[in-house]
């Protein structure tokens, strides 16, 4: 078998179109002709109007240039909108001629602040490329940063495209940055008051609440703390991290008639150079621990008889016998001399009442009950009078209940 040879079927395309055409140089563009459709060919095409003065145009701050894409010959890279859009950054948009769509290529972008250097060559460069260096569409966008505020710069865009001499250029065209913003710098410190108030107190535990926090100071805080101490104290206790949208927190395992100072402290972001300050403290007291044994025992006289009386109590808390040890029922006549008492041993889940006997008939008493607590101290009910009925006094022989 014999050997195949192969070579480009398009020959080079030269840079600029060459003289022998019937048309000036500004209006030969790269064309596919029906001669050979394949390869690109210099060719003449139909005469296009400029407009005049955006060889140089300076675009005031925050400004796009609105006709350029009527400006120039179809062989031409068009500008259709150059805006600053900060102190450092301006936005290109612009088009590419209709016959570089799908070729591979990259947009290189010179551009300057000198302003007596015309010379393009010499400028600055940076070059964009668009995804897998394929023109995909006619027109263009990119954004060039790093620039300086209030600074006017010369800027020339040209396509360079990949195997082919030919790069089409812009024209030169001119834009200003915008100013420099005005920093706001902040104080290391800034002041709030974070209005602690009281919502309720016991004698271990002290509810505080605060304001809620604007959008502003939210900014500074990352979390908060509630701090506190005894009013002669030196050393803060503090609060776990609370979420900094919460706006109360109860403070536990406090003194009893113990005098508290309470301040709110805020955690900064990491890396945050201004943080939150409330210097305002409340001080607020805790209430006395509560007496278990501090109730009262009121008797009652249910039943009169002649020789007995019911005698029923109550104001002793659940279980009884956490509290009682022993009750002793007193009683006195109008002509006794001596009190006279029964014993009753407390028990859990029994009736709060007892059955005095051995009384006259007919006679005033007085009754009252002495309670043995459980801690050692002696409390006393009311006190009571009653009399008994009338009847018959039983003889000593017969036995009483």
């Amino acid at each position: 078998m014999g050997n195949i040879s192969c070579q480009a079927a398009c020959k080079p395309v030269p840079a600029l179109p060459p003289t022998n055409l019937p048309c000036s140089p500004h209006q030969a563009t790269l064309m596919h002709l029906p001669v050979n459709p394949c390869c690109l060919q210099w060719a003449c095409s139909h005469p296009s109007s400029q407009l005049p003065g955006l060889d140089h145009n300076i675009v005031p701050p925050g400004f796009s240039l609105p006709g350029f894409a009527t400006a120039s010959s179809s062989n031409e890279v068009i500008m259709q909108i150059l805006e600053a859009l900060d102190e450092h950054t301006v936005r290109l948009v612009f088009t590419i001629p209709q016959v570089l769509v799908g070729l591979h290529g990259r947009v290189e972008l010179r551009y300057t602040s000198d302003k007596i250097n015309f010379d393009p060559s010499t400028w600055k460069v940076q070059v964009f490329a668009p995804p897998n260096d394929l023109i995909a569409t006619p027109q263009l966008e990119f954004e060039l940063g790093d620039l300086k505020p209030m600074t006017e710069y010369k800027m020339k865009i040209t396509v360079k495209l990949k195997d082919l001499t030919n790069s089409p250029t812009s024209k030169i065209y001119s834009i200003r940055t915008l100013e420099k913003r005005a920093e706001v710098t902040l104080p290391p410190q800034i002041l709030i008051d974070a209005e602690l108030r009281i919502v309720e107190t016991n004698s271990t535990w002290i509810n505080v609440m605060w304001k809620k926090f604007t959008d502003y100071e939210l900014q500074f805080i990352d979390g908060v703390q509630l701090r506190y101490k005894e009013h002669d104290g030196k050393v803060y206790a503090t609060t776990p991290l609370i979420h900094r949208a919460v706006t109360n927190c109860v403070i536990e395992n406090l003194k009893p008639s113990t005098t508290y100072e309470i301040g709110i402290y805020f955690i900064p972001f990491p890396g945050q150079l201004t943080e939150l300050i409330s210097e305002k403290t409340i001080q607020v007291a805790t209430l006395m621990e509560p007496d278990p044994y501090s109730f009262d025992v009121k008797v009652e006289i249910k039943t009169i008889k002649s020789t007995n009386v019911e005698v029923l109590w109550n104001g002793v808390p659940y279980p009884e016998d956490k509290y009682v040890n022993i009750y002793r029922a007193i009683y006195q006549s109008d002509t006794g001399k001596e009190d006279t008492s029964i014993f009753k041993i407390a028990k859990r889940d029994s009736d709060a009442k007892t059955v005095i006997n051995d009384l006259k008939p007919g006679t005033r008493y007085r009754l009252w009950l002495e309670i043995y607590l459980t801690n050692g101290r002696i409390k006393k009910s009311n006190v009571q009078d009653f009399i008994t009925k009338p009847g018959v006094l039983l003889s000593a022989t017969v036995s009483q209940q």
